[in-house]
């Protein structure tokens, strides 16, 4: 059953449900920790990463059940190419779902590390302990162009693994899978990487400029960019892609809605948040009072 369902790829989505059932769950709970101990924390938590995390809870929480849902799939010994198809299509939905899940929670960490870093920054320049106005500020940029890596980093790497799966997917879906679908996947994400990238870089680049001019104490507004947007993406994904699991265990649905659906929540739409993702990395673009950054 494995090799039919794995075919040239030699990777059976069925026998690593399972482990991304657990990865899904363990990161679920991992965030609900992160929401209780920023509440319970003295300092006021900034309540745009609190959002973040509570909108990747309830996305990797249906995803833990998405791949459970894989992980007790019942085939004949001998399945036929489409009873493969919709296993797979539940799979490349789940795995849209786990990706933006996994971004969703690097981009909080990254929040927190830009908040952390900004708060500490003004206490030790208060608190009179020594540290010097450069350290402040080095402080400060190093925590922004830590949160630009890492937002950078879980882009490519979610792209690169759902243009794989995608691509997986059209060939177990077809035996040979009109090549020009396969380079849209592959286009489309590599579309992603670089719009993504380039926007990184130049929200952070504008930050550590608005850093190094800004005094060392001075409290900075960061916008949040597409945050808003982000959230509301991720949580709609996380129930459409649910939603059409269970509908594909109950109906059978022509080829061409089974492909364009699982494509759509399994590369295009974490593709469309991975866009909102890199424009919600901390941007410096508000001034102090009484301050003015130089002209770009």
């Amino acid at each position: 059953m494995d090799k039919v369902c794995a075919g040239v790829s030699h990777w059976s989505i069925i026998n690593s449900a399972a482990t991304n059932s657990q990865l899904a769950g363990v990161l679920a709970g991992f965030q609900i920790t992160v929401i209780a101990v920023l509440f319970a924390s003295s300092r006021k938590p900034d309540s745009h990463t609190v959002v973040l995390f509570a909108s990747g809870v309830l996305v990797l929480g249906l995803d833990s059940f998405l791949f459970s849902l894989i992980t007790g799939t019942a085939l004949p010994e001998t399945p036929s190419r489409d009873e493969c198809a919709i296993v797979w299509s539940q799979g490349v939905a789940a795995s849209g779902m786990l990706a933006v899940g996994g971004a969703v929670l690097v981009c909080g960490l990254g929040w927190m590390l830009v908040s952390y870093g900004q708060g500490l920054a003004i206490t030790d320049m208060k608190g009179g302990d020594g540290t010097t106005p450069s350290d402040a500020t080095q402080l400060r940029i190093y925590a922004s162009v830590l949160n630009g890596c890492l937002s950078g980093a879980i882009v490519v790497a979610t792209m690169g693994l759902l243009m794989s799966t995608t691509i997986y997917y059209l060939r177990i879906k077809y035996a040979e899978p009109d090549g020009r679908f396969i380079w849209a996947a592959g286009g489309y994400g590599g579309i992603v990487i670089i719009a993504c990238a380039f926007i990184i870089i130049r929200r952070t680049r504008r930050t550590v400029k608005t850093l190094h001019s800004a005094p060392a104490g001075a409290s900075i507004d960061f916008s949040i960019g597409r945050l808003p947007q982000t959230t509301y993406g991720a949580a709609a994904l996380a129930v459409t892609s649910t939603i059409f699991a269970g509908l594909l265990t109950q109906w059978a649905f022509s080829s061409w809605v089974q492909v364009t659906g699982s494509v759509a929540l399994g590369l295009f739409v974490p593709g469309i948040i991975n866009f909102g993702i890199a424009a919600s990395v901390a941007d410096a673009k508000r001034p102090p009072n009484g301050w003015q950054p130089p002209p770009s």
